[in-house]
């Protein structure tokens, strides 16, 4: 099993039980990083897995909305490359009550992040 994971501060590490299967982990990606779906794209062509799975939320990339937004699209991107994709979302935008969870008291804000989550949701259903 190959995991492509976030990478962590200087002196943290990921720990497995070592008497399972063997786990290869591979850090490719960086929270709030505008470019970790070419990352994850390098990192599977790196790879050459069978399948990609992705175990995702709508903030797994980052807590910006463009770094969050752009991360999202690594499914697309890494099955448009050729390499079959799995997603397990979390969540759903359309069922987030934007103004109690922090992301915005404007109403046309609310409006336009209802539009993108819906194409992102979109985007990952087709992945």
């Amino acid at each position: 099993m190959i995991l492509l994971l976030e990478e962590l501060p200087d002196g943290q590490s990921y720990n497995f039980d070592e008497s399972g299967a063997p786990v290869s982990v591979q850090q490719c990606w960086r929270f709030g990083d505008v470019t970790n779906a070419l990352r994850l794209v390098k990192a599977v062509r790196k790879t050459k897995p069978d399948v990609v799975l992705f175990n995702i939320q709508f903030a797994s990339f980052g807590s910006g909305k463009a770094a969050a937004a752009l991360g999202l699209t690594a499914p697309a991107l890494i099955k448009a490359a050729g390499y079959p994709t799995v997603v397990l979302l979390h969540n759903i935008m359309e069922t987030v009550d934007l103004n109690s969870a922090g992301f915005t008291d404007s109403r046309l804000m609310s409006n336009l992040i209802r539009v993108f989550g819906n194409i992102m949701t979109r985007l990952l259903l087709k992945a």
